[in-house]
C-alpha cells in the first residue's frame, strides 16, 4: 500500500507585499550596520603580520607630515587607509552587495604571494590572509573581533517591521 499526500498554501497578495516590505525595512536597518562591523574589524589590531613595517606618519595640524613608526604584530590592517575609505555597500531590496574597490583588497582578504612593488628581481613576499569579512560573520574565530549575529539581528528588525506594517 501506497500513501500519497500533498499540502500548499496560496499566499495572498497582500501577505507577499507586506513580508517583502518587512524585508526590506529590515535589511535597511541591518546591512548598515554588518558594513560599520566589516570597517571595523579593518581597524583591530588583531591580524597576524610576518615582520615589521614601517607606516608614514600622519599630517599634522599645520599641514606637514609626522615622522613614521614601525608596527610589529599583531596590528589592524590599515596603512594609509585606502582599503577601507574603498568601502561600499548597496542594498538593493532585502539584499546587500558589499564592497572594496581597491585593488589589493583581494590580496589582503585572502593573502597572496607577490613580488613588492611589481619588481620580478625582487624576492616573492607572502601576504598573511586577513579574512575581515568571515571574522565578522563568524565563519572563522579571530580574538578580539566580535562576531555580528546579522541573521538573528534581521529576524528581530523584520518581525518589529511586521507588527508596525
Amino acid at each position: 500500500m501506497r500513501i500519497r499526500t500533498s499540502a500548499s498554501a496560496k499566499l495572498s497578495p497582500s501577505f507577499r507585499v507586506r513580508t517583502g516590505k518587512a524585508a526590506q525595512a529590515a535589511a535597511r536597518l541591518v546591512f548598515p550596520e554588518l558594513f560599520s562591523a566589516f570597517q571595523d574589524a579593518i581597524g583591530s589590531p588583531v591580524w597576524p603580520w610576518p615582520r615589521v613595517t614601517i607606516r608614514q606618519g600622519s599630517y599634522r595640524r599645520d599641514g606637514t607630515r609626522a615622522a613614521g613608526f614601525a608596527v610589529g604584530s599583531p596590528r589592524n590592517i590599515v596603512d594609509r587607509g585606502l582599503l577601507r575609505q574603498s568601502g561600499s555597500f548597496q542594498v538593493t531590496g532585502s539584499a546587500c552587495t558589499f564592497r572594496w574597490a581597491a585593488g589589493y583588497a583581494t590580496a589582503v582578504h585572502y593573502g597572496a604571494r607577490i613580488h613588492p612593488w611589481g619588481d620580478r628581481d625582487r624576492p616573492t613576499v607572502l601576504l598573511p590572509a586577513r579574512p575581515w569579512t568571515d571574522a565578522v560573520l563568524g565563519n572563522l574565530l579571530i580574538p578580539g573581533i566580535e562576531p555580528y549575529d546579522y541573521r538573528e539581528q534581521f529576524r528581530v528588525a523584520f518581525i518589529s517591521a511586521w507588527r508596525r506594517l
